[in-house]
């Protein structure tokens, strides 16, 4: 069995992301730990995964 599918409409453009980076040996590096604020950085730093969450 192939899994389902559905054509999707966005009301915007996805973002194409580099999978080349490493960011989890270089979390500092990333766009989106940039924007945490100061509380949120060293939970992230503790356990980078949150930022899939985000």
């Amino acid at each position: 069995m192939g899994s389902p599918s559905m054509a999707v409409n966005l009301p915007f453009k996805p973002e194409v992301l580099d999978t080349t980076i490493d960011f989890y040996s270089d979390i500092e590096s990333s766009a989106l730990y940039k924007m945490l604020p100061a509380n949120a950085k060293e939970y992230v730093k503790a356990s980078p995964h949150l930022l899939e969450y985000l």
